[in-house]
């Protein structure tokens, strides 16, 4: 990412599109966050959940939850799907950086773009221990990760040009 860097900004063509910061993001990116970042600032939005448990019993309905998990994706091991919690932290440090914004105010509409969800290992291993038959004590909120402008400027000079570059 530095010598990519590097050469955008020698490059008179592409110099105006680095941004002086671009040097200190790569340095707070570790190595394997790196690789799994390059793909998310590729799409605009991404689909992502927070896990939710409610508060509220049967006898006493009262509205309120506690968050278990935030920044949870669809992510995949050899097929499959798994838990990753190091990349929750990791969009944390995506959106300080000012990459991308998470939001659970508002999520994609596009069918079953959020089908995923129910087969994800956190939320089944919660469902069977906290669910019961006649009350549902998990709830997924649905959100969206929106990669910013700046983090499309940051994909276009650092991560793009290490793909195409060999």
């Amino acid at each position: 990412m530095y010598l990519n860097l590097l050469a955008a900004a020698s490059d008179g063509r592409v110099a105006s599109t680095v941004h002086p910061s671009f040097a200190e993001i790569i340095r707070q990116l570790s190595a394997e966050e790196a690789v799994v970042l390059g793909p998310v600032l590729q799409v605009s939005n991404h689909p992502i959940i927070e896990v939710r448990r409610l508060a509220a019993t049967k006898d006493d309905p009262a509205q309120g939850y506690g968050v278990v998990a935030t920044n949870i994706m669809d992510w995949h091991e050899n097929g499959i799907q798994v838990l990753q919690t190091a990349r929750a932290l990791q969009i944390v440090n995506w959106q300080r950086l000012g990459l991308v914004q998470v939001q659970y105010d508002t999520h994609m509409t596009a069918e079953g773009l959020y089908a995923w969800a129910e087969t994800h290992p956190l939320v089944t291993e919660l469902r069977e221990s906290l669910d019961t038959e006649d009350f549902k004590r998990v709830e997924i909120q649905q959100g969206v990760l929106t990669v910013t402008d700046f983090g499309r400027a940051f994909q276009r000079v650092v991560v793009a040009s290490s793909t195409t570059s060999g």
